[in-house]
């Protein structure tokens, strides 16, 4: 596991041994949101398990800094 950006209490974080098809997960206190990340266009969440004010910011963090983590993505995954 590798994190790869905080923020506002939220903690941006690849599995390094997780493949198939790019994604991070935003953890923040009890909750956490899987957000698809796709080579291109807007992130799209596939699921939360926070409310909904942290899941919009969650999105918002990730879309702030698609392009780092999707970089990061890559060189952990060898893509």
């Amino acid at each position: 596991m590798t994190s790869v950006h905080r923020e506002d209490g939220f903690r941006v974080v690849i599995w390094s041994l997780e493949h198939g098809t790019p994604h991070v997960h935003v953890f923040k206190a009890e909750g956490v949101a899987r957000i698809h990340l796709g080579w291109e266009g807007t992130p799209v969440l596939q699921e939360a398990s926070m409310g909904p004010r942290d899941t919009r910011r969650a999105m918002e963090i990730v879309r702030e800094h698609a392009d780092m983590i999707r970089s990061e993505w890559r060189r952990l995954h060898g893509g």
